[in-house]
C-alpha cells in the first residue's frame, strides 16, 4: 500500500506536466500563426503566474515564513530548478526567470515577443514537462512511497 500523500504528489506532477505541454503547444501556434488567440492568452497568464510564484519561492529565503503561499512558492521554485538543470549564479537565475515571466506576460496581453524569447520560453516549458514526467516516473518506479 502506498503512503497517503503519494496519489496527491503524482496527480500534481502529472497536472504540472500537462500544463507545461499546453504552454509548449500554445507557443507553437504563436510561432506558426503570428498571433495569440484568447484561449492561449489564458495559458500564458497562467505561465506568467507560475513563473512569478517561482520567483517568490526564491525570494522566500530572504524572509522565511511558513504559510500556504510560501509553501506553494517554494514548491514551484523547486520545479523550476528541476526543469532548468543549468548552472546559474543566483542573480542570473532570477534574471532568467524574470525574462521568462516577462515573455509570458507579453504573450498574455497579445504581444508577440521576438522569436528568440519565444524559443527560450518554449525550451523552458519543454524542459519543465520532461522534468515532471521524469519525476512522475520516479514516483511509480520507487518503493519510497510504500508503507
Amino acid at each position: 500500500m502506498r503512503l497517503g500523500g503519494w496519489f496527491g504528489t503524482v496527480s500534481k506532477s502529472l497536472r504540472d506536466g500537462f500544463f507545461a505541454d499546453n504552454v509548449v503547444l500554445a507557443l507553437a501556434k504563436v510561432k506558426r500563426d503570428g498571433l495569440v488567440v484568447a484561449e492561449d492568452r489564458e495559458r500564458f497568464e497562467r505561465a506568467e503566474r507560475f513563473l512569478a510564484d517561482a520567483i517568490a519561492g526564491y525570494q522566500w529565503i530572504d524572509e522565511p515564513r511558513f504559510t500556504g503561499e510560501s509553501a506553494k512558492h517554494a514548491s514551484l521554485f523547486g520545479q523550476v530548478v528541476r526543469a532548468l538543470k543549468i548552472p546559474y549564479a543566483p542573480a542570473e537565475f532570477v534574471a532568467h526567470l524574470e525574462g521568462l515571466r516577462d515573455t509570458a506576460h507579453d504573450l498574455a496581453t497579445g504581444e508577440i515577443p521576438d522569436a528568440k524569447k519565444i524559443g527560450t520560453l518554449r525550451e523552458f516549458f519543454a524542459s519543465h514537462s520532461r522534468a515532471e514526467m521524469e519525476y512522475s516516473d520516479q514516483l511509480f518506479d520507487t518503493r519510497r512511497f510504500y508503507a
